[in-house]
């Protein structure tokens, strides 16, 4: 009898470790889609840029900088990875204080929110081409962009 209850109770560990390892996974496939939310439109016109940092290696993709659209004080600013497939993947970004680029423009408005800090845990870097964009979206949907290739 106490043999069938641990067999029993190994049974029940063993489904929960999977169970568990299968939250884990869905949860990481869940948190690191590659899936594109486009902006309305994309135009390349964006001039206010600058890429400070950009980088592809073995696990992770890096970039770091800053972009504004014109007379637009905190415009989202997106980053986005090409694949050599074609496929194109966002890298999540978040706003980086930049009190310098205010200061450079000196246009009578505060340009402090352009920064961004873009980062990407991959698998494989030479499934990526090195070639990013970086999207600023203005008020209305509209998305300003500018291609760069990473060295």
């Amino acid at each position: 009898m106490s043999d069938f209850i641990n067999r029993n109770i190994n049974y029940i560990w063993l489904g929960l470790c999977a169970l568990s390892a299968l939250i884990v996974l869905l949860a990481f496939l869940a948190w690191n889609t590659s899936t594109l939310s486009n902006p309305r439109q994309i135009v390349m016109d964006l001039n206010n840029v600058h890429v400070d940092e950009c980088s592809f290696d073995k696990h992770r993709i890096k970039v770091v900088g800053w972009a504004f659209t014109d007379g637009e004080p905190s415009s989202v600013n997106r980053v986005f990875a090409y694949k050599i497939n074609g496929e194109i993947v966002e890298v999540m970004s978040s706003v980086v204080m930049r009190p310098d680029v205010t200061r450079y423009f000196n246009k009578n408005m505060s340009y402090d929110r352009s920064g961004f800090s873009a980062s990407k845990r991959i698998f494989n870097e030479n499934d990526y081409s090195g070639e990013i964009e970086v999207v600023s979206e203005d008020y209305n949907g509209v998305g300003h962009a500018k291609r760069f290739s990473c060295k």
